[in-house]
């Protein structure tokens, strides 16, 4: 569920045009919601609760369009965070409790939090983090535990020298997670565990790499370490207890189209150590945003180059899929939305938020442990001398298996490879096969000619 913001200003650089709210699109197994935005200036989802009721991110706001913070629910769809709405106030919100009560971000106003504040927002309102002690300014909040009472994030400090702090909060106060020993620079702190003993994120090493790393009170700061032939490794996730911890890096080895380099997805426990996820087909760099609270599936977005993002996601049964290839292998037509990015994965893995390509956030949501069921067209009915049936599915990938007998369909039943010609009151019965996925129910269409 955890997740980072990597890259904000890049998905800001996206056209922030004006886009109408789009209604859910819904399927038996789930729906993909266009979360809209304020003003019509586009948004992004950088957080999700653990059941996807409530999601936290970014829009462009009203006035100078400074981005706003903001929080959508099912219920009161999106809404600015800054109850004022000052136009000269800009707020950014990167974290979310897994309850939705808690967001975590950073506000800033000329010149009460200038360059910027950390904020702890319930719905009660804002609360101001205090300064992080020793000096340092802009503190970020990257993310929050699951009751909110732990938080995580970066700060920065004049140059020179320059570099960043990578810093845990909590009602005691701040607690400097330092660096990596010999390091030539600064730390950030991208994530922390739901039960907030387990801080992720990178630091750079002795040779001035930024190197993935975990932090508990008991260790402190431990390197990931590199992947193979690669110069720099993130952290951005952990699972619940931080067992499981995903990130990304780059690498020489394995790249696709026999590239110099590429960059790729990695998760890692204790008992297997770095292990590297596949590209997302057609791409090369990937990058890892989120774990559900399992360590199950992982979330992100990856590019061939500088435009083409495309949102991912991966469980060890499944590989890693397009978002769009995973909504339709589970039954929800998601073929309105293009999916631009994944930032954020609820507890169970069966919703995931980012952006769309039209500058929208959203809110995707699926039964990932069920096959959508095959459709019929025509719908079942009355019909007058014959009809010629039609059987789809969802997914391009699906293989449908049916019969006209009345008998429940299986693997051994007719596959479909052309429409049906019904010249008698007929049953037909057919079942969906999507890889690495269970089998569907069946549906059932019975087409009664006249």
């Amino acid at each position: 569920m955890k997740r980072s913001l990597i890259l904000a200003l890049a998905v800001f650089a996206l056209p922030l045009a004006t886009w109408a709210q789009v209604a859910p699109k819904a399927a038996s197994n789930g729906s993909v919601t266009d979360l809209g935005s304020l003003a019509g200036l586009g948004s992004v989802a950088y957080a999700v609760s653990a059941n996807g009721d409530m999601v936290a991110g970014i829009s462009g706001g009203t006035g100078n369009e400074n981005p706003r913070a903001f929080r959508w629910t099912a219920a009161g769809g999106m809404q600015d965070l800054d109850p004022n709405g000052d136009d000269n106030a800009n707020a950014y919100a990167y974290g979310i409790s897994a309850d939705g009560n808690v967001i975590v971000g950073t506000y800033g106003h000329y010149p009460d939090c200038n360059p910027g504040c950390a904020f702890l927002w319930t719905t009660g309102g804002f609360e101001w983090l205090q300064p992080v002690p020793g000096g340092w300014i802009s503190p970020t909040p990257y993310g929050a535990s699951k009751d909110g009472g732990v938080i995580v994030g970066s700060a920065a400090n004049y140059c020179p020298p320059c570099g960043n702090h990578a810093w845990l909060w909590s009602t005691n106060g701040y607690v400097d997670l330092g660096a990596l020993p010999g390091s030539t620079g600064g730390s950030t702190a991208l994530a922390v565990s739901e039960d907030g003993t387990v801080v992720v994120g990178n630091s750079n090493d002795s040779q001035s790499r930024p190197t993935a790393y975990h932090w508990t009170q008991k260790t402190g700061m431990k390197s990931l370490g590199l992947l193979p032939g690669g110069s720099n490794s993130y952290a951005t996730g952990a699972s619940t207890n931080g067992s499981v911890i995903v990130g990304y890096g780059e690498t020489t080895q394995n790249c696709p189209y026999g590239a110099e380099y590429c960059t790729t997805a990695f998760r890692w426990t204790k008992a297997t150590g770095v292990v590297e996820l596949p590209i997302l087909a057609g791409k090369r760099f990937a990058t890892t945003t989120g774990v559900s609270a399992d360590g199950k599936t992982v979330v992100g977005y990856a590019q061939s180059n500088c435009c083409d993002w495309d949102a991912w996601r991966w469980t060890a049964e499944t590989g890693t899929q397009a978002v769009s290839d995973w909504l339709a292998a589970v039954g929800v037509d998601a073929s309105a939305y293009s999916f631009y990015s994944a930032y954020a994965v609820t507890a169970n893995g069966d919703g995931v938020v980012g952006q769309l390509t039209n500058g929208d956030a959203y809110l995707a949501l699926a039964t990932s442990n069920k096959t959508g069921m095959p459709t019929f067209s025509p719908k079942p009915g009355k019909y007058v001398g014959s009809v010629t049936v039609t059987l789809s599915h969802t997914s391009s990938n699906a293989s449908i298996y049916y019969t006209t007998d009345g008998s429940t369909p299986t693997v051994n039943s007719t596959l479909y490879t052309a429409p049906i010609d019904v010249t008698a009151t007929t049953t037909i019965k057919a079942i969906a096969i999507v890889p690495s996925y269970p089998q569907s129910a069946v549906a059932t269409g019975k087409y009664t000619i006249k």
